[in-house]
């Protein structure tokens, strides 16, 4: 349902109907519809973070490397739900699911930075978790506004995405070179 009209407008006693169930049994697992859209999401954007974040825990990871697949990865996710993101990023959409993958990324982010302190610039130590947090909100934000730009762009070329994705990134985020000191030690 939700690939042919947006979340937001459909009702618990559509999607119950649809579903076979009645609505008591929907209130057992959802409060509402998009719930259940995002459980599919997350469970799907799960599996991509975790493949993202094994790519982190080699000794000296290619983070360009690591980007390049996280785009490919990003991309095959939102075509496997093509229409839902269509209609989710559209102009006149209310925003959850771009907040849904903002927030994904986020947490991704800060996962990674966590994992890997190396790639933060130098800074205070007592700042750390600050720097985290909001390197990794500014990150989500800015990089499912990307993906909201190449949706609505309608282009389908993937190596347009990944040149706008890399090209958004700090350039300290890509460097693998801690000799430089502008890495944390």
């Amino acid at each position: 349902m939700a690939s042919r009209q947006s979340i937001k407008s459909i009702s618990v006693t559509e999607l119950s109907t649809a579903a076979g169930i009645n609505r008591a049994t929907f209130y057992k697992h959802a409060e509402n519809p998009f719930q259940v859209v995002k459980g599919a999401l997350e469970d799907d954007l799960d599996q991509l973070r975790t493949s993202f974040l094994n790519g982190t825990h080699e000794s000296r990871p290619d983070f360009r490397q690591m980007w390049s697949e996280a785009v490919v990865g990003t991309v095959e996710h939102v075509k496997k739900f093509e229409r839902i993101y269509e209609l989710g990023f559209a102009e006149n959409a209310d925003g959850e699911l771009q907040n849904l993958l903002s927030k994904h990324i986020s947490k991704s982010m800060q996962m990674l930075f966590s994992e890997n302190p190396q790639m933060l610039p130098k800074h205070a130590k007592k700042n750390r978790e600050f720097l985290i947090t909001s390197t990794a909100a500014f990150l989500g934000s800015g990089l499912t506004s990307v993906l909201r730009v190449w949706l609505q762009s309608g282009a389908s070329d993937v190596a347009l995405y990944e040149s706008a994705v890399l090209s958004s990134l700090p350039a300290w985020m890509l460097s693998t070179d801690s000799s430089d000191g502008g890495f944390i030690k």
